[in-house]
């Protein structure tokens, strides 16, 4: 048996209602008896069940979060906002990590609503009908970031296609005609938005390579059309984890960047500023989506909130060198 609440009473030599009103923060109780309480509790290392807490209080003081890949450091910025924001409030949260598995997704869902969280932040794999109906079923309050859902669910995300349409005018008004796009999921509404972008764009040439948003993925669709990368002016990937994988195959194959090919992203990742040469990309706030999508589920859980809200912030076109033709060496080996 682990340590209880009657073992921390025997302790300080109190009752454990006194050690109850002391954890709770509530009732009057002595500076002299708190101090032999916090005393106990830390010699004894005790940790107060939270689940006994719940029942009593019918609050769990804590937020659920799913994402799609916790290796991707575009979504962790965006959790890292969140959970400042709860701590800021006195909330907790638990973090789910899907893989970019749908049926994952759905258990981290179960699993969540089984420790009575009292609301989601949800970045989804894909659009999902089954982990709609379950968040609504349960009445969870949720807001999605980054990523959409049905427009019954509230949002935090940014313009992605007047985004994408913003990098595409760039790279027309340095004389690109012929790109190669390596877009991300078809099941993902950002995907689609940037998609759309680049279909409406108006390049005299666009050839279109579908996959996912991983490194592997932009690696292999270059192997896909190696010998007719060169015939392209750019190619634009859906986000930057995948213009990584470009990058790394241009340099496995002496195709240089930028003076044979330009490369572009979009998530502007911290490495981004980093590689060689740094990457043209699309910059919007990761961590300020976090924040704001917390503040807002607060704002719906406290009553204060009622009505569906759809924010957008802001992105930023960031031009580096990966689009300079003047810049730099081809590669040595």
């Amino acid at each position: 048996m682990g340590v209880n609440i009657k073992d921390v009473a025997k302790l300080a030599g109190v009752s454990t209602a006194t050690v109850s009103r002391v954890l709770a923060k509530s009732g009057f109780v002595s500076a002299k008896l708190k101090d032999k309480v916090y005393e106990a509790i830390e010699t004894l290392n005790y940790i107060p069940n939270n689940n006994a807490k719940v029942l009593r209080s019918n609050s769990s003081k804590t937020i659920g979060f799913i994402l799609p890949d916790i290796c991707n450091s575009h979504f962790t910025y965006i959790y890292k906002g969140a959970e400042e924001a709860l701590e800021e409030n006195g909330w907790g949260i638990i973090l789910a990590n899907s893989n970019e598995n749908i049926e994952k997704e759905r258990e981290n869902l179960k699993r969540l609503i089984s420790y009575n969280i009292e609301g989601l932040l949800f970045i989804g794999v894909s659009w999902n009908s089954n982990i709609e109906s379950l968040i609504k079923l349960n009445n969870i309050p949720s807001v999605f970031l980054g990523r959409k859902g049905k427009n019954e669910f509230s949002t935090v995300t940014i313009d992605n296609y007047t985004a994408m349409h913003s990098l595409s005018n760039y790279l027309k008004d340095i004389n690109v005609k012929k790109i190669i796009y390596m877009g991300g999921p078809d099941t993902s509404s950002s995907a689609i938005e940037r998609a759309r972008a680049i279909n409406e764009s108006g390049f005299e040439e666009t050839l279109l390579l579908k996959g996912d948003f991983s490194f592997d993925s932009g690696y292999a669709r270059c192997s896909e059309i190696k010998d007719k990368i060169k015939n392209y002016d750019a190619i634009v990937c859906a986000n930057d984890l995948i213009a990584f994988g470009v990058m790394n195959f241009c340099k496995d194959f002496d195709i240089n960047i930028p003076q044979d090919i330009l490369i572009t992203g979009f998530d502007n990742l911290f490495i981004s500023s980093h590689i060689y040469p740094s990457l043209t990309t699309i910059a919007h706030p990761t961590k300020e989506i976090g924040k704001v999508g917390a503040n807002i589920l607060l704002d719906f859980i406290s009553k204060k909130r009622k009505e569906v809200v759809h924010l957008k912030l802001d992105h930023k076109l960031i031009i580096r060198n990966s689009t300079n033709k003047n810049f730099g060496e081809k590669y040595e080996k």
